[in-house]
């Protein structure tokens, strides 16, 4: 008996196991029609290329198969993960029929001449599919899309890459997701319905898709909705049987107010539960959102800063749900100094005037950060092809725009172009001494110490508030920037292509804005050796010697010294342009120091 009891078990024991497996395995993933009605994205899915029920146009994958990204390839698997042949071909469509999506059990096709509907449907769970699946999750406020094989993606530019990386980046690695309408450069009249909409935050505007010749999953550039670019693709979840995990996730991204009374910064909060807000700083209160439970906004308002220095907020985001495992975040809020409008500034050009000849800044402004956030092309570079030279990628600071000007600081001095008229035209001069204009190649800068009537000569027209500067005889590019995170540079690109540009003038008219007051008795100069002497009235309390870019370089510490004279040992530093910023007991100063 004891043995029929011992057999038993084992047989109960054997079955239970085995309905656990089913549980665990014998699932499907189920087609995503829909935005979540909680907003929460978090989960694990197939990102699906349904040959949108036989489009009709040529190429490997199209017309009559169904890809799924396979997630679990890695940067060094053949194929590799970021790389052409990055599917799995499931079982294709029955050729000439395309209402059949033959590894859809469940799914429907509406297909008319302009339009494909794909609803409902799910896909087998399978080991191989289970591995290829990514995982998303609530961060940054967004959400991040992580491979079977452990790296996080983002999009590096518009070019289909992948940008894989084994470690989480806030920034980079964050989007936005969303179920709505979708079209094709390669099937451009036709709209599909129900596509999963993802979005890379780091991508200047590019999205999920996949290229249905190569078989490569990928981010591609967007022109506008309905989303022109490659193929677009499709989400399937893999049923969770109902449970819902909480999340909980804050944009953590440094934010910057102006000066006046009333300026606001607002921050996202991607979740499911409930949190509460708090801020504390100087002048800081939060004037909506101080709680919620689920997705939210959190919105910090300040009073007016009357000092010319800024001043630092801190906004903390929490919760007491248990079932999350980062509970708080912090966001650093600052708010400018009070600038008076007193002297220099550059002030943006909105009407072409009769002579454009004077001093001016090249700037990108960044749409998303409308009158805060702004690049400049940096006219302080020398020449040469290499990243952060003037004619090649990396060509670009980043400044701020305040009140419709920006700081005539040092750096914007360094960074400036000085426009002279010229036969049929103006000449273009960076701060180096480099004239600049367009060959007749795109995707260059003809720029060189020596003024050259054919490639040097250009003209300048208002657009839209954009300026619009083309060299004579090459009219079909322009100077644009390219905003792409692995490709920032200001070049001349075909005219339609790439961001526009403004045209910010040196104002010094006295109606610009000031800077905080700084000393006017300060001397920075080199000697031979290349060592470079710093001279003061007031004692100096450090020396900081940044790049052209803002990078610190060198950074040296005098405190209560007493020091009105200081070296720096700048022998190993290349040929270029410096900024030495000069702490003294009355302020601070920014010097230009140039290397030759």
């Amino acid at each position: 008996m004891k043995k029929i009891n011992y057999i038993s078990t084992l047989f109960i024991l054997a079955l239970l196991a085995f309905a656990m497996n089913v549980t665990a395995q014998g699932t499907s993933f189920k087609r995503v029609d829909a935005n979540p009605a909680d907003g929460n994205w978090t989960g694990k899915y197939l990102i699906v290329y349904e040959a949108q029920a036989g489009s009709g146009t040529s190429g490997t994958y199209q017309g009559n198969t169904v890809l799924t990204f396979n997630s679990a390839l890695t940067t060094t698997s053949t194929p590799v993960l970021d790389g052409a042949g990055n599917i799995i071909v499931l079982s294709p469509n029955t050729p000439g029929d395309p209402g059949d999506l033959a590894t859809l059990t469940g799914g429907s096709v509406d297909k008319t001449d302009t339009e494909v509907t794909v609803t409902g449907g799910q896909i087998a769970w399978s080991e191989e599919l289970d591995a290829a699946a990514v995982t998303i999750a609530a961060t940054g406020g967004g959400w991040s899309i992580q491979t079977g094989s452990g790296y996080y993606l983002g999009s590096t530019g518009n070019n289909g890459n992948l940008g894989a990386n084994e470690t989480l980046n806030a920034t980079t690695h964050v989007h936005t997701i969303s179920i709505g309408d979708a079209n094709s450069n390669v099937t451009q009249g036709v709209t599909f319905h129900n596509c999963a909409i993802i979005l890379s935050s780091s991508g200047s505007g590019s999205a999920m898709r996949v290229n249905a010749n190569t078989g490569r999953f990928g981010y591609w550039g967007i022109a506008a909705a309905p989303y022109y670019g490659q193929h677009p693709v499709a989400l399937y979840k893999l049923d969770d049987g109902g449970v819902v995990e909480p999340f909980f996730s804050v944009d953590q991204t440094p934010k910057s107010v102006a000066s006046e009374a009333n300026s606001t910064a607002t921050i996202n909060v991607v979740s499911n539960v409930a949190w509460t807000a708090s801020v504390v700083g100087e002048g800081a209160s939060i004037t909506s959102g101080s709680s919620g439970t689920g997705a939210g906004t959190v919105t910090v308002s300040f009073t007016e800063n009357t000092s010319t220095n800024s001043r630092e907020a801190t906004l903390t985001i929490s919760t007491a749900d248990a079932g999350v495992a980062t509970k708080s975040f912090d966001v650093k809020i600052t708010q400018d100094g009070f600038l008076d409008p007193a002297t220099e500034s550059f002030v943006k050009v909105t009407t072409a005037p009769d002579n454009w000849e004077g001093e001016y800044l090249i700037v990108y402004e960044d749409a998303a950060n409308a009158n805060t956030a702004a690049t400049i092309f940096n006219g302080g570079l020398l020449t040469g092809t290499e990243a952060g030279q003037i004619d090649a990628t990396l060509n670009a600071i980043d400044v701020k725009i305040t009140a419709g000007k920006i700081v005539a600081d040092e750096t914007a001095k360094a960074s400036k172009f000085t426009i002279t008229a010229v036969e049929n035209g103006y000449s273009i001069m960076s701060a180096s001494g480099n004239f600049i204009g367009n060959s007749g190649a795109t995707n260059t800068i003809m720029a060189a110490p020596d003024f050259d009537l054919t490639n040097h000569t250009n003209t300048i027209t208002i657009s839209g508030n954009n300026a619009v500067i083309s060299t004579v005889g090459n009219e079909g590019r322009a100077l644009r920037y390219n905003s792409a995170a692995a490709s920032k540079r200001f070049c001349f690109f075909t005219a339609s292509s790439q961001q526009p540009v403004a045209l910010y003038k040196l104002d010094n008219s006295g109606t610009g804005i000031n800077l905080p007051k700084v000393q006017s008795d300060i001397k920075v100069y080199l000697v031979a050796g290349g060592n470079a002497i710093v001279e003061s009235a007031a004692a100096i309390q450090s020396l900081t010697v940044v790049s052209i870019t803002g990078a610190v370089l060198t950074r040296e510490q005098f405190p209560n010294s007493g020091k009105t004279s200081c070296q720096i040992n700048m022998q190993s530093f290349p040929a270029g342009v410096y900024i030495v910023n000069v702490e003294t007991v009355e302020g601070t100063t920014a010097k230009k120091l140039i290397i030759n």
